[in-house]
């Protein structure tokens, strides 16, 4: 369980950067760009740790009139703000911009060995002056903060956000034949129609889960651990304006993107893509054969002989339900609290719920009252039910689940048929 709530709290955290101080020489809120200034969109790619997994997203501010080469950069959050990890797991937590000067911004990622890659973006020299200001404005103290949301806002939606408000006009993606106006965008994506035919860069239907999956894998702890929090939500398609919250993808829509300018007529929104560092790719996580799908398959295994065996000799080993119930309460507390509780998106209306839950939980402490195991078989028969009907809706497609979870599901409804036959005829 502590793993699950730390794979969890760094999986949220993945989706921007580890906590990195402001530099306070930085200080160019009084200057304006010059004409020889230039603006770009840094892209860097995943690392190694759950918090690098899924890259991160900045803008780059070049002026050699200036001597200015600064990066501004969204996620930054500090662990010693008061109750971090409750506001976290809440998703109440407030994080800021940041702005380091370039050079240290690319040692991070030369340390780690990331691709860094750079998109300029064809801006005026209004439009850039428009951005960095908006940006400085940003990064003043009392304007750092604002409310993360994991994938709605967060360091990349903030970039091109700022982006889309400085350069003013309509655009085009190339996801659809549909223009929109700029400043519009990351407003209205919570509520966006889904755009037709969207695929991922592996070819699948285009959800947020699917795209998870692209970054931690199929058959992993980390895909396991997420996907019992998410909900049906992280199923549903997406537009590609939600796709933004991803870095790798923010790359690819801004390439795809065409400014329709009265003035300056139509042209593309980057120019000049290309990797400022060049790595080999990280691997996706591996397991190895202590994978998820491997040890619960072991684990209903397990269950099964314990269960043969107490079904022929007519006893009852509750030790087996204390564990069981005991672990699947324990997280089934936790995707209740998420789901009723939780500002964090993706989260809701989980159908995990019904076979992980916090009456399991109470359920194994019932057991500890020898007295009362005769009186707990309607609960049993309601627990197989929802097991049940929580196989059918993954079945028909309802919510997506881990390939893990059949066996654990499994293990549950063999446990409770079980507790029903042999509760009333055990002899000890």
């Amino acid at each position: 369980m502590k793993k699950a709530l730390i794979v969890l709290l760094m999986m949220a955290a993945a989706l921007h950067v580890v906590a990195q101080p402001f530099d306070p020489n930085v200080n160019v809120v009084e200057n304006t760009l010059s004409q020889s200034s230039k603006v770009f969109l840094i892209t860097a790619e995943p690392g190694d740790a759950i918090y690098e997994r899924f890259g991160h997203t900045a803008i780059r501010v070049i002026d050699p009139t200036l001597m200015m080469d600064v990066v501004y950069h969204y996620g930054v959050f500090d662990y010693l703000q008061p109750n971090f990890v409750g506001r976290f797991v809440s998703g109440a937590t407030d994080y800021s911009i940041g702005c380091w000067p370039w050079k240290f911004f690319l040692f991070d990622y030369t340390d780690r060995r990331s691709s860094v890659y750079s998109q300029e973006l064809n801006l005026t020299l209004q439009q850039r002056n428009d951005l960095f200001r908006a940006l400085e404005r940003n990064n003043q103290p009392k304007n750092r903060l604002y409310r993360y949301n994991f994938v709605y806002d967060n360091c990349a939606t903030r970039p091109y956000d700022m982006v889309m408000k400085a350069i003013g006009s309509n655009i085009h993606v190339g996801f659809d034949n549909q223009d929109y106006v700029g400043t519009e965008i990351i407003p209205n994506i919570q509520t966006a129609e889904p755009t037709d035919n969207l695929k991922t860069i592996n070819g699948k239907p285009a959800t947020f889960r699917n795209i998870i999956e692209e970054y931690l894998g199929m058959n992993t702890w980390w895909r396991f651990a997420i996907d019992i929090v998410l909900g049906e939500e992280a199923d549903r398609p997406l537009h590609w304006s939600q796709m933004i919250a991803f870095p790798r993808y923010l790359k690819m829509i801004a390439d795809q993107t065409t400014v329709k300018s009265e003035q300056l007529g139509n042209y593309p929104l980057t120019s000049n893509g290309k990797y400022v560092l060049k790595y080999n790719e990280v691997a996706l996580p591996n397991n190895g054969v202590f994978n998820p799908v491997v040890l619960c398959l072991l684990w209903l295994l397990v269950v099964v002989y314990l269960t043969f065996n107490d079904w022929h000799h007519r006893t009852y080993k509750p030790w087996v339900d204390y564990v069981m119930f005991g672990l699947y309460g324990f997280f089934g507390t936790v995707v209740f609290y998420l789901m009723f509780f939780s500002y964090h998106p993706l989260v809701h209306c989980n159908y995990n719920l019904l076979w992980i839950n916090p009456l399991q939980l109470l359920f194994a402490l019932a057991l500890i009252k020898k007295p009362w195991r005769k009186h707990l078989t309607i609960y049993h028969w309601l627990n197989a039910v929802a097991i049940i009907v929580a196989i059918a809706f993954y079945g028909f497609g309802k919510q997506q689940m881990h390939p893990a979870f059949l066996s654990l599901m499994v293990a549950m409804l063999i446990r409770s048929v079980n507790y029903n036959l042999t509760i009333p005829n055990t002899k000890k």
